[in-house]
């Protein structure tokens, strides 16, 4: 059973996956599994194939969700994709996104990072 974090957490990955489809992206892959972890998204636009970590929570005067997207996560969000790009064999310019859903009261706030990591070699 899932607890309320881990509910608003697909939730918001659905509202991200929404988003990104009314701005044009083309979702190829929800929730990647791999033996590393998980990639939230991975979408394509302009020949573009985009990583999307979506990070989720409830916004207060202290808090921002997009406090979760350090330096070790963007460092997994690298070796996931290269995974992808072994298993895949993809041959095009990669790039990586990050979507903040952030709830305060009643209203949704969907923020959209683009191309979050620009050192590949971390």
């Amino acid at each position: 059973m899932k607890n309320s974090r881990q509910v608003f957490g697909s939730f918001a990955e659905k509202e991200a996956e929404k988003y990104l489809k009314k701005k044009g992206y083309s979702i190829l892959e929800k929730n990647f599994s791999t033996p590393l972890g998980e990639i939230d998204l991975i979408v394509e636009k302009d020949g573009i194939l985009i990583f999307v970590e979506v990070k989720a929570g409830k916004q207060d005067s202290d808090f921002s969700p997009a406090v979760h997207y350090n330096f070790q996560k963007q460092k997994k969000l690298l070796q996931l994709a290269k995974f992808y790009e072994a298993k895949t064999k993809f041959d095009q310019q990669m790039q990586f996104d990050l979507v903040v859903v952030t709830q305060k009261e009643a209203q949704l706030q969907i923020d959209h990072l683009e191309d979050v990591i620009q050192d590949t070699e971390l």
